[in-house]
């Protein structure tokens, strides 16, 4: 067994005493994701194709039973040629702001600029963009 392997099953048998158990059960969770990852990141082949466009990419799998499937995007999800709809980019808004939002204040702004061209102020914006202490409070005790 090598160091990198013994390292994670320490890290992942142990906890710290200041952070929630929620928080130790994600990073867990996320170690062991990477673990699994960096094992089918050895099975890749990375071969730059000058013929592709800057975003484009292709890619190709080939099973162990030799078949194989490929696909080709010319534009990936979130270009401006493949935006993201409202919805995605309400999701990807309240995945990244969960831990410094509170629930009603993000509702809030996005209701806010689901109508921004009504809005006299942006003061309320503004401020509803500022940090939620207690909800920072709460995820730190």
């Amino acid at each position: 067994m090598n160091r990198t392997q013994v390292l994670p099953n320490f890290i992942l048998d142990s906890s710290i005493e200041d952070l929630p158990a929620e928080v130790i059960e994600t990073a867990k969770k996320c170690l062991s994701d990477w673990i699994r990852i960096r094992g089918l990141m050895k099975k890749i082949n990375v071969i730059r194709n000058e013929s592709l466009g800057e975003s484009e990419a292709r890619i190709r799998v080939k099973l162990k039973n030799e078949i194989q499937y490929s696909h080709h995007v010319v534009a990936p999800k979130g270009d401006p040629r493949n935006p993201l709809s409202f919805e995605e980019i309400i999701k990807k808004f309240e995945d990244l702001t969960c831990t410094v939002l509170s629930r009603r204040r993000m509702n809030r702004m996005i209701d806010i600029i689901q109508n921004l061209e009504k809005l006299q102020n942006l003061s309320e914006l503004i401020r509803l963009c500022c940090v939620d202490r207690d909800l920072l409070r709460r995820v730190k005790t």
